[in-house]
């Protein structure tokens, strides 16, 4: 029993670890290693509130953890940090009996327009997952500093890149309406701005709905790319900008290789965003459907090129070349 947990936990398999636990029996529940590797698998997948409560069990009983790994009290004093910085809950939106977003802020102008948009990014939601399309906490921030504080508590690590304002992962968004210079970065009421929102609720979306590995198996270009997707209906003047921004490339420099886009599409986000937003545009031809089905299908066979294939009839280097094509002039075409 035991094996198995820490096993699933040292793979990286959360959601597989949080399965076996609601297997075990109540007495086997209530054992203390078994109570912090559960807490553990639920500090990954963002849910503090729900790891506390075993973790504060796992620490009464004398169990403090597995050798190199994070203690039970390093990881309650994580959560500590969240509750520290963490905004007030502001409101839920049920879809029927069912919560599916919860906000977590304090409500500013900048967020006026985004929680007016939370309706529409549930039935967007809906439209691509089905009616049971995941739940998804959001946390917004009106200062950096706090933002800084609760994603270093919440992740494990700090922002990874100036412009990164905003994540998601695993049953969470987390967001900030300022810079680094602690300035308003997107300008409010504006619908690329609530986008650029329901893009990360689309990152949220998709690794909770794929589950354990997702990052590790899916190509930065189509984990991008789906997500632009997701968040197609606010993102008119984005995907102008993707094709105003390719035909000038087009123009003076060589289109990116299939693996860039696939290992490498962080070295050069502005131009490699562009082709995977047009490149999952293409594929999805319309079809949203299509985002669902590639994930089941690659969930299914672990392989997210052979998913590809499976469902929209082409692997991913045809639609590399779909895109090039319209904006590369020969000689330059995609290498490999």
């Amino acid at each position: 029993m035991v094996t198995s947990l820490a096993t699933s936990c040292s793979k990286g398999k959360f959601f597989a670890a949080i399965r076996s636990f609601y297997r075990l029996k109540l007495t086997e529940k209530s054992d203390p290693e078994v109570c912090y590797l559960c807490g553990f698998a639920w500090m990954r997948l963002h849910k503090p509130d729900v790891a506390k409560g075993l973790l504060i069990r796992a620490l009464c009983e004398g169990f403090e953890g597995h050798s190199g790994w994070e203690s039970t009290g390093d990881l309650l004093s994580r959560i500590s940090q969240m509750e520290k910085f963490r905004p007030p809950l502001l409101r839920k939106f049920p879809d029927g009996a069912t919560t599916k977003i919860q906000v977590y802020a304090r409500e500013t102008d900048w967020l006026k327009p985004v929680m007016v948009a939370m309706p529409e990014f549930m039935l967007r939601a809906r439209e691509i997952f089905g009616p049971a399309y995941p739940a998804i906490t959001f946390y917004f921030f009106d200062t950096r500093e706090t933002f800084e504080h609760f994603y270093l508590a919440m992740f494990g690590i700090k922002p990874r890149d100036w412009w990164h304002d905003g994540t998601g992962n695993f049953n969470v968004v987390a967001y900030c309406e300022r810079d680094r210079n602690d300035k308003v970065s997107r300008p409010p009421g504006a619908r690329r701005t609530t986008g650029d929102v329901l893009h990360e609720y689309g990152h949220a979306l998709c690794s909770t709905y794929y589950g354990d590995g997702y990052l590790t198996a899916v190509p930065n270009w189509l984990n991008e790319g789906l997500v632009d997707a997701v968040a197609d209906p606010f993102y008119a003047e984005l995907f102008g900008h993707y094709r105003k921004l390719l035909s000038e490339q087009g123009q003076r420099s060589n289109p990116p290789s299939y693996r860039q886009m696939c290992r490498e599409l962080y070295k050069d986000p502005e131009v490699r965003y562009a082709v995977a937003g047009l490149m999952v545009q293409e594929l999805l031809d319309g079809k949203p459907d299509r985002v669902k089905r590639i994930l089941d299908e690659a969930r299914t066979t672990r392989s997210f090129e052979r998913a590809i294939k499976k469902v929209t009839g082409f692997d991913g280097r045809y639609w590399l070349g779909r895109v090039v094509a319209q904006y590369w002039q020969a000689p330059h075409g995609p290498s490999s």
